[in-house]
């Protein structure tokens, strides 16, 4: 049920950092690199069994070698391709391309449309 006050985006409920403390799991899903971490951090500090899930966007495609950690957001579009490996809590914009054999690091970001070349 909606309560007044309450913020959705595309039918899904947005909540405060102080919310999210208080529920068992979610993913953080903030532009900014070192305000994610900074979230992350604090949910952890709190909440140690805190379950980042991983969601990916189900026009995309990855090879099935492809690694990714927890917390990770793949947008619409995206190609990944194998012996890649996603660190943790990455943000993977709409269209990006990432080739073989690439690494992109914890609480990374590529920009819609980014390309990464292989290896």
């Amino acid at each position: 049920a909606r309560v007044e006050g309450d913020v959705w985006f595309r039918g899904i409920k947005v909540i405060s950092e102080a919310k999210a403390l208080t529920i068992g799991a979610g993913l953080v899903a903030i532009g900014e690199n070192f305000k994610r971490e900074s979230v992350v951090k604090k949910i952890l500090e709190f909440n140690p069994s805190f379950y980042f899930i991983t969601a990916i966007h189900p026009s995309s495609v990855l090879d099935p070698t492809v690694s990714i950690g927890k917390g990770t957001f793949i947008a619409a579009g995206c190609i990944i391709n194998s012996s890649t490996v996603i660190g943790q809590h990455a943000l993977i914009n709409t269209g990006s391309l990432i080739e073989h054999d690439c690494h992109v690091g914890d609480f990374s970001f590529t920009g819609p449309g980014s390309v990464l070349g292989g290896n």
